[in-house]
């Protein structure tokens, strides 16, 4: 191994440098092989991601990022991407002045709203990520959906674990209550989702019955049975013009 800036003695890799601290890999010999050896608080083809967090099922926030769900990062202020590799400077503003846009925010200059958000970021420096961004620029928090007026004046409908303005706080009494019951409690959402997929075909099948029933009374009032014996076959009257003809007779 070599301690170096650069793998310029490594014909394979001289193109590369190893940073943070990383050490070329001599031993390189395929497209397989790391190109660098990096300490373990970094990552990168060159370590050029210091601040790694170590998350589950291998994955990684790098920039001091953490872990957050579904194997998403969230980035410290200046850094954005899937593990929080890329840097992102905020915007800076004129108006008002020195107010800083984060997370891909841009400044609009103007004094009551100064940024101008990326889709579900929110918050009046877009500090908040993974939200919904209401029609009147307002934002719900851990999943809370918004309950508008004609499209303005926004308040945010929290899921249960959850209270606040925009849903942001954890509704302690209530984890306290259902863990404490020792019992499991489902969601707003999830109650609404079961008893909607219970209420539609509910719903069909009664106004199928309501329809067929219907049929039936209409039936009834022209006089006409309601049922037919599958056993009641008309008869035929047999003649002349509808007897099979007699087999012919050989002549002698």
């Amino acid at each position: 191994m070599l301690n170096c800036d650069d793998c310029a003695s490594i014909d394979a890799i001289s193109i590369h440098k190893c940073l943070n601290g990383g050490t070329c890999n001599a031993a390189y010999a395929s497209s397989g092989d790391d190109v660098c050896i990096c300490p373990p608080d970094t990552e990168g083809v060159e370590c050029q991601t210091p601040g790694v967090t170590r998350c589950a099922g291998g994955s990684w926030c790098g920039n001091n990022g953490v872990c957050g769900t579904n194997f998403r990062c969230k980035c410290t202020v200046g850094f954005t991407g899937a593990r929080c590799e890329e840097s992102q400077p905020p915007d800076v503003c004129v108006i008002p002045d020195g107010h800083q846009c984060l997370n891909g925010g841009k400044c609009k200059n103007n004094t009551n709203t100064p940024c101008n958000c990326p889709p579900n970021v929110g918050g009046p420096s877009c500090e908040k990520v993974d939200v919904l961004v209401c029609p009147d620029g307002t934002y719900c928090e851990n999943g809370g959906d918004c309950k508008c007026r004609s499209g303005s004046d926004c308040t945010c409908a929290c899921d249960e674990g959850f209270i606040g303005a925009t849903c942001g706080e954890v509704d302690r009494e209530w984890f306290q209550a259902r863990y404490n019951s020792g019992g499991s409690s489902s969601s707003k959402k999830e109650v609404v989702n079961v008893a909607a997929a219970v209420a539609v075909p509910l719903v069909l099948i009664i106004a199928a019955g309501g329809g067929f029933m219907a049929y039936m009374v209409h039936r009834e009032r022209k006089g006409a049975p309601l049922f037919s014996r599958v056993d009641e076959v008309p008869d035929v009257e047999m003649s002349a013009r509808n007897a099979l003809p007699a087999p012919a007779v050989a002549k002698a």
